[in-house]
């Protein structure tokens, strides 16, 4: 969780654990759930470790998934002054993290809701994956090998992502109060409009419109590289289930060339109550993307679907669709 890795990280620093360190424990977090600040942090230690890439990159990442803010703001002074060192380096960069970091985080209670937990199931298509990709999803506290649903079992096409804990009896939530500028949160700005007319939101919005909106939450997330468009679903979707909107928090992953290969209405107990992530989904076919349309309108067991693709890709999918 993300309370661990602060837990880690903070130990870490206090027993004087080299930069090096710091930064692994990071970049593990970033694949289990990406947040500004601890994205911010990151930035920081690549560039007083001279790692001035990706430090760069790190900025960029955060300006694109977090929009504006007193901690993007940061990260683009030192983006500025990473890409030109004659611009001055913001003043006390680690100080001031610390201090904009909230004492307490969002916590995801499950305490008082029957849990079942899945054992992992070992699968050649996660090694495939490793290799097209450079990397294996893994949940860092236990570091095995992600879970894995397979719907055919000639052929394993979908792989579970995330924290595989299947919610057996739904937990009856608090309803959240809705803050007084509630229609300002959720205010959609002109600029995030593309040429093709499709409007765009940062994370932050998103998440504003999974807490307070009351329109059927789907996700299109076009462009940035797949382990952040992933750490990013899986921090939707446990923002879905602590408001009740799904049962499950894991995450449901396959790629459009899969998706196109099988009957999905045939495999739609298998996704019920959770989120479905589509990766490549300008990839889908039409037939295809009918049948989502009827798995997201299907109103007994609710499922988020989430697409991914970059975005020039899926801006003229979204057009088309």
């Amino acid at each position: 969780t993300l309370d661990t890795f602060e837990l880690r990280y903070l130990l870490a620093k206090a027993e004087g654990e080299p930069p090096e360190r710091l930064i692994q424990i990071l970049e593990e977090l970033k694949k289990e759930e990406y947040t500004e600040e601890w994205g911010f942090r990151l930035a920081c230690l690549y560039e007083k470790t001279g790692q001035i890439d990706k430090c760069i990159q790190e900025c960029k990442d955060l300006k694109l998934w977090f929009g504006e803010g007193k901690i993007v703001d940061r990260a683009m002074q030192l983006l500025e002054h990473c890409e030109n060192p004659a611009v001055a380096e913001p003043e006390e960069l680690e100080e001031t993290i610390e201090k904009e970091m909230p004492e307490r985080r969002e916590e995801y209670e499950y305490s008082e809701t029957e849990e079942i937990e899945e054992e992992p199931q070992e699968n050649e298509d996660v090694d495939e994956a490793s290799e097209s990709h450079g990397e294996i999803v893994r949940e860092p506290e236990t570091e095995s090998e992600e879970e894995e649903e397979v719907l055919d079992p000639e052929a394993p096409l979908i792989e579970s992502v995330g924290e595989v804990k299947v919610v057996a009896k739904r937990k009856k939530e608090k309803p959240l109060q809705k803050p007084e500028n509630v229609e300002e949160l959720l205010e959609e700005k002109e600029e995030d409009i593309s040429d093709h007319g499709i409007l765009y939101r940062t994370l932050k919005s998103a998440m504003n419109h999974v807490r307070y909106g009351d329109k059927m939450p789907h996700f299109v997330f076009a462009g940035g590289e797949e382990r952040i468009v992933l750490a990013v679903a899986k921090r939707v979707a446990k923002e879905l289930n602590k408001v009740g909107y799904v049962s499950v928090r894991s995450i449901v992953k396959i790629t459009a060339e899969k998706l196109n290969q099988i009957d999905l209405s045939e495999q739609a107990g298998k996704i019920a109550g959770g989120c479905m992530l589509v990766t490549d989904a300008a990839e889908l076919t039409k037939e295809s993307v009918e049948k989502l349309k009827s798995v997201m309108e299907q109103e007994d067991e609710k499922v988020v679907v989430m697409l991914a693709g970059p975005f020039d890709e899926m801006d003229c999918f979204l057009d088309i669709y």
